[in-house]
C-alpha cells in the first residue's frame, strides 16, 4: 500500500469517527507538513459532510408532528456511510492534483468561513468575527479573536497555541474547542483535548482552570473569576454545522438559539413563552425550521427578511 492509498485510508477512518489515537496524530502531522495538505483536508471534510444523509423528507417530518407532536432524526445507515468513503476516496485524488491557491472555503450552509492557519489549524469563524495570526514563531502560536470561532488545532508539544481576547487567554497544545468573544465576557466550550483558560486581567491574578471534553469556562466583567461548568448546551456548535436538537426545551430558549444560528430577529408573544419544543433539524433553512415549528404548536408567522413575527394561541 503506497502512502497515498494509506492516508485516503486513515482521513475515511478519522471522518467516521474510527481512527485511533496514533492515527489521528498521524493524520495532524500530515496536515502541517504544508499549506497544499491542510486545504486538501478542508475540502474532504466538505465533501464528507456534504454526504450525510439529511434524514427524513420534509412531508415526513411534518406528518411525524402531527401525530406525534415532535421530529425524530433516521439513523443514517452504515452502507450509506461506507458509501461516502467511497466517494470522498475517488475525489481525493483529484484533491491532492487540483490544489487552489486559496485557502479559505465558505460555510455552505452559514455565512461564516474557514481559514487554514500556517501550521495547518482550521479555524471555522461565525459571520462577523475577526482573526488575527498574532505571532507564528518556531517558540508559539498566537492568534487574537473577537466574535465566535470553532478552532481545530494541530498538535505540537513544541510550539503551544493560544487565543488571546481582551479579558482572556486560551492555552493549547492540540486539541478542538469553541471560543466566544463579546462585550463583556469570554467563553469557551471544548470539544476535545485539554484547554488553559486564564484570566488577562492583573486584579484577578491571572487566575486559570483546566477545561476538559464536555466543560465549558466563562470570564466576564461581572465574574469575581473564572466560572467552569459543565457544557448542558447541545446546541454550542449548532451555527458551525447546522445540526439543531431540542428536547423539552422552552420556546423562549428555541427562539434564543435559531436567533443566534441564523442571525435573525423572532419576536415571540408573552403568550407563547412557555410551550416546549422536542425536535431535530438537519441543514434546514430558517423559514423550514419555523414552518415546523409553527404546524407543531398551531402558530401563524410572518418573515420580512431577517425578521420572524410569531403568533398563536398559548399551550
Amino acid at each position: 500500500m503506497n502512502e497515498i492509498q494509506k492516508m485516503e485510508e486513515l482521513i475515511c477512518k478519522y471522518f467516521a469517527g474510527e481512527a485511533r489515537d496514533e492515527e489521528k496524530l498521524e493524520i495532524n502531522r500530515w496536515r502541517s507538513e504544508s499549506l497544499e495538505n491542510a486545504h486538501a483536508f478542508i475540502e474532504m471534510k466538505t465533501t464528507w459532510l456534504a454526504t450525510e444523509q439529511p434524514g427524513a423528507s420534509n412531508d415526513a417530518i411534518l406528518s411525524e408532528i402531527l401525530d406525534n407532536k415532535e421530529t425524530k432524526i433516521v439513523l443514517w445507515p452504515s452502507y450509506l456511510k461506507y458509501a461516502a468513503a467511497i466517494i470522498l476516496i475517488g475525489l481525493l485524488g483529484s484533491l491532492w492534483y487540483f490544489n487552489e491557491s486559496d485557502p479559505v472555503v465558505e460555510n455552505t450552509v452559514f455565512t461564516g468561513e474557514i481559514k487554514t492557519l500556517p501550521d495547518g489549524t482550521v479555524v471555522t469563524l461565525k459571520e462577523g468575527a475577526t482573526l488575527d495570526a498574532i505571532d507564528f514563531s518556531s517558540d508559539e502560536r498566537r492568534v487574537s479573536l473577537t466574535g465566535k470561532a470553532f478552532f481545530d488545532v494541530v498538535r505540537d508539544e513544541s510550539r503551544p497555541f493560544f487565543v488571546v481576547t481582551d479579558d482572556a487567554t486560551v492555552r493549547v497544545l492540540g486539541t478542538s474547542f469553541l471560543v466566544d468573544k463579546n462585550a463583556g465576557y469570554t467563553e469557551v466550550c471544548v470539544e476535545t483535548g485539554l484547554v488553559v483558560f486564564s484570566t488577562n486581567d492583573p486584579a484577578k491574578n491571572s487566575m486559570s482552570v483546566n477545561l476538559e471534553p464536555g466543560e465549558m469556562g466563562v470570564i466576564g466583567n461581572h465574574l469575581q473569576g473564572i466560572v467552569k461548568r459543565k457544557n448542558d448546551n447541545q446546541n454550542f456548535l449548532a451555527w458551525k454545522d447546522g445540526a439543531l436538537t431540542f428536547e423539552r426545551a422552552k420556546s423562549t430558549e428555541v427562539i434564543r438559539i435559531l436567533e443566534d444560528v441564523y442571525g435573525a430577529q423572532l419576536d415571540l408573544p408573552e403568550n407563547l413563552n412557555n410551550c416546549r419544543l422536542t425536535a431535530k433539524f438537519k441543514q434546514k433553512s430558517l423559514e423550514e425550521v419555523i414552518q415546523i415549528i409553527s404546524i407543531t404548536f398551531d402558530w401563524t408567522y410572518e418573515i420580512d427578511k431577517d425578521k420572524v413575527v410569531l403568533s398563536g394561541e398559548g399551550c
